[in-house]
């Protein structure tokens, strides 16, 4: 179908235009059952207005064989959107899919209850659905709810509630197959909140992979937090693991966005300076090509090893990438040679 047609639909949708709906529909009725460009169908995008959806199923929207991101269906979709009066039309339309599974191997029961959305659990159970099943991690329904009310309070940063349960109970720090708490306890910045998911069973080596997303170790996250850093190293982190992007250890990555703390720290630990990422650069190379380097973390490098002159893989050394006039003086002075 023509794609400007598809997104003067979309657009008229978003805008919750029915009239202009309903003549597109009326004049292509084929456009009920069409996708945007980022492949969600248009009757996903109606369920904050639910005469807009009646307003498409009845050009001839199915109810069935959709999919949306991550193989989610029509009735999966409308639990995590919480649109109540959508599910019930569609489970008392045709409740053919109610148990199938997304990408995540996850029920729309499962959603329900890790949302906490009480009405739509009723709804999926008055119509049928089978019994709840953690497919990950095999939790209860009570658990499964208990635990995303905790992780609610661990983003609220409501910290001696956190610790309170950390040290009172028995938690699994992991969910949903891929992730874990430490990932919050990081992004919430709290110390002893990320001791205690390491204490708790989170892997230091922690790698969280979204389907068709790049993985990232935390470590490569903790870089940006000398603190945090450490408290990984010390649990055991391999300093050595690769960010799957740019193919960078941490010391590399530390090198590329100029973190002396992290940089000092991570050599004290004995990562390695010959590291190599995809495009042959060393963290010496990283580090110089950075606006201002410090001639500090510079004379620190070499000192550790740093070869002064390592050809990357478009043939330049340290000092054809080296941009401040201060550093790429320091360079000649300690035998820096330019391949041009």
């Amino acid at each position: 179908m023509n794609a400007d047609l598809l997104r003067e639909f979309y657009s008229s949708i978003s805008r919750n235009e029915a009239d202009k709906v309903r003549e597109m529909l009326t004049a292509e009725p084929e456009l009920a059952n069409e996708k945007n460009g980022e492949g969600m169908p248009f009757l996903y995008l109606t369920f904050r207005n639910s005469d807009l959806f009646h307003l498409l199923h009845s050009f001839g929207a199915k109810l069935t064989g959709l999919r949306g991101r991550g193989a989610s269906t029509l009735i999966n979709h409308c639990v995590r959107a919480h649109s109540l009066d959508v599910l019930e039309f569609v489970l008392d339309s045709d409740p053919s899919e109610i148990d199938i599974l997304d990408d995540y191997g996850v029920s729309p029961l499962f959603y329900a209850c890790q949302l906490r959305k009480q009405e739509a659990k009723l709804l999926l159970q008055n119509a049928g659905t089978a019994p709840f099943f953690d497919p990950h991690e095999g939790r209860t329904e009570e658990e499964l709810e208990f635990f995303y009310e905790f992780i609610d309070k661990m983003k609220n940063r409501e910290f001696e509630y956190c610790y309170s349960v950390f040290e009172t109970q028995t938690i699994n720090t992991k969910y949903f197959g891929f992730q874990d708490l430490i990932e919050i306890a990081f992004s919430v910045d709290d110390i002893k909140l990320f001791q205690l998911c390491l204490r708790a069973g989170s892997d230091p080596n922690f790698i969280s992979v979204l389907p068709g997303e790049t993985k990232r170790p935390i470590i490569h996250r903790a870089i940006t937090d000398e603190s945090q850093l450490k408290i990984l190293l010390e649990a055991g982190a391999n300093i050595e693991t690769l960010d799957d992007t740019y193919g960078y250890t941490p010391l590399i990555g530390a090198c590329a966005d100029g973190l002396s703390k992290s940089i000092k720290l991570l050599l004290e630990n004995d990562a390695n300076i010959h590291a190599i990422d995809n495009r042959g650069f060393s963290p010496f190379s990283r580090y110089v090509a950075r606006d201002n380097p410090s001639l500090k973390i510079i004379e620190l490098l070499l000192t550790k090893g740093a070869d002064i002159n390592l050809v990357e893989n478009q043939g330049r050394t340290p000092l054809d990438l080296c941009r401040s006039e201060k550093a790429r003086q320091f360079l000649i002075e300690r035998g820096a040679l330019s391949a041009k």
